[in-house]
């Protein structure tokens, strides 16, 4: 026999509800009977305590279910007479406090266990999972309970924010995420990323003393009108991205000097495998290009804004930034070829080749007793491209790879042609630590070209002064770039002058945005479930619910 007293006191510890009865229903249920009792309920409109009883109305509540079967509560609950004259309501029934709230159909607990799923997993995926609970709920009920809920409000005043984007849709529709940098929990989601809605939030902060952000003026502007006593804070992602930017720039600016000077070292390099057919279209390919960049420079020297010239030809933006960027011309690059099968055997194949070995099955038989276990084949082809003369059995795509390795003995390096601007800046904005051992050869032919020693030795001092916080090293670094005429990174340090404070801050202070990035990453995590079914609401309260 089941105990009702202590079921009653075990599933209602808080409230007067006594369990009658338990029987099994048609549909695989489990229907618990119960009544209230005891108690003098009080009026919700006046406070008026009654004891005068009026009438008895049957309820069903939904519960969690058990042993995978649903629960169902029928429910005696009473009506009383309030007897307060003044009083506008003249009946009313008892409230059940701690099992269910007015006029729901579910008890509280089944509710926060759907709310509970909805926020973590999403409507259908909550839906998916309460069916292997036993709770047969629509993804409809989930969202509606979701909706109910309001994001728990925050008793610690704000000291320390955070402030970034998201992008709704790329390119095209953008929001703000805030964070509180001292719990690292969102404290806000607005619609868009504008200054006006960004100073219309803050100016309910005014406890706020510190925000970091990116290099958006938009941001900047906001925080400045919201919170004007805040200290702003960029983020050194950002300005080492920025940085890392104006070196490519700067760079590209030098792409002849930086080609003579890899050819001074005299070096032979491989350049990747290309059939004439191939180098002919990706020639033509560079000839339109070059066409187009030279069009559009020349609208932008006549005066034309970059928004006239994208609605006059109807290019991208990006295109004509890059045209700009260029000066109106276009480099041919030439990518890395990746590592493959052989590349841990590249030490005994080059060493084998300077000793006069050209016998690709000889190099193969050398390189299965090192362990190599790839195929014979891709010897074969590693030895054609390097001979400097073909052989009568080498394909027709690779003799041109080979004549060209020959003509760099007479003093056309391909090491130049390998060696994209990006992967040179990469190079150059490295720090010594940080530099492969491989690579340091190329680093030092880079640094015979002045411009580019003189704009590494400044990209060098930038980082370590950001790392070791010696913000109060800016103003000679300044200087020293002023100085130089290295274009790019003088437009660079013009850009940080007009940060003000929040540079200094940036360079001396340890706070940062990548708490504020890591809860963007999550946004995105989950948003992405619900993109094109769901909207900012729920967006907004799964995010500071969660």
């Amino acid at each position: 026999m089941i105990d009702l007293e202590l079921l009653s006191a075990a599933l209602f510890p808080d409230s007067a509800l006594t369990i009658l009865s338990i029987s099994q229903g048609n549909d695989q249920h489990l229907i618990v009977s119960a009544r209230t009792s005891g108690g003098q309920p009080a009026c919700p409109c006046c406070q008026t305590v009654s004891t005068s009883l009026h009438s008895h109305y049957p309820r069903t509540l939904a519960d969690l279910p058990c042993f995978g079967q649903g629960v169902q509560f029928q429910l005696c609950v009473r009506r009383f007479r309030c007897r307060e004259r003044t009083c506008p309501r003249q009946v009313f029934c008892e409230r059940l406090d701690g099992v269910a709230l007015r006029s729901a159909r579910m008890t509280e607990r089944l509710t926060g266990t759907l709310q509970g799923t909805a926020l973590q997993s999403g409507a259908s995926v909550g839906r998916r999972i309460g069916r292997t609970w036993g709770i047969h709920r629509s993804r409809t009920t989930y969202l509606r309970v979701m909706r109910r809920m309001t994001p728990v409000p925050r008793i610690k005043p704000l000291k320390y924010i955070g402030v970034d984007d998201f992008a709704f849709k790329r390119g095209s529709l953008y929001g703000t995420l805030i964070i509180d940098l001292e719990t690292g929990q969102p404290v806000e989601v607005l619609p868009d990323r504008t200054a006006t809605t960004l100073a219309h939030w803050l100016r309910d902060h005014p406890e706020l003393e510190l925000a970091t952000r990116d290099r958006s003026t938009e941001y900047a502007r906001g925080l400045t009108e919201g919170a004007p006593q805040a200290q702003q804070v960029l983020d050194r992602w950002h300005l080492v991205k920025n940085l890392r930017e104006a070196l490519e720039r700067q760079v590209q600016r030098y792409q002849k000097e930086m080609k003579l000077a890899l050819v001074l070292e005299g070096e032979h390099t491989v350049l990747p495998l290309c059939s004439h057919s191939a180098e002919q279209s990706s020639q033509d390919v560079t000839v339109q290009k070059q066409a187009q960049y030279a069009k559009l420079y020349a609208q932008f020297q006549r005066g034309h804004s970059i928004a006239a010239i994208v609605r006059a030809t109807g290019v991208h933006r990006a295109t004509v930034h890059r045209a700009i960027r260029c000066q109106g011309q276009v480099s041919r690059r030439r990518h890395a070829r990746p590592a493959g099968i052989l590349t841990p055997f590249q030490t005994i194949l080059i060493e084998r080749w300077e000793a006069g070995c050209r016998n690709a099955s000889q190099l193969y038989r050398d390189l299965v007793q090192a362990g190599y276990a790839g195929s014979k084949r891709r010897v074969i082809l590693w030895a054609q491209e390097r001979r400097e003369v073909p052989t009568p059995t080498t394909p027709g795509p690779f003799r041109t790879s080979a004549l060209r390795n020959r003509r760099s003995e007479v003093g056309q390096s391909s090491s130049a042609s390998s060696l994209t601007v990006k992967a040179a800046s990469w190079l150059l904005f490295s720090l010594p630590e940080d530099v492969e051992e491989d690579q340091q050869g190329l680093i030092k032919r880079l640094q015979t070209c002045a411009p580019l020693r003189q704009a590494q030795e400044l990209v060098h001092s930038f980082r370590t002064m950001l790392r070791t916080r010696h913000g109060e090293s800016y103003p000679s670094w300044a200087e020293q770039v002023q100085a130089s005429g290295l274009t790019e990174l003088i437009n660079f340090a013009k850009g940080l002058q007009r940060e003000g404070s929040a540079l200094l801050a940036a360079l001396t202070l340890p706070y940062s945005n990548g708490p504020t990035e890591g809860a963007v990453n999550r946004l995105k995590t989950i948003k992405r479930p619900m993109y094109g079914r769901a909207g900012f609401d729920l967006l907004r309260l799964r995010v500071l619910s969660g």
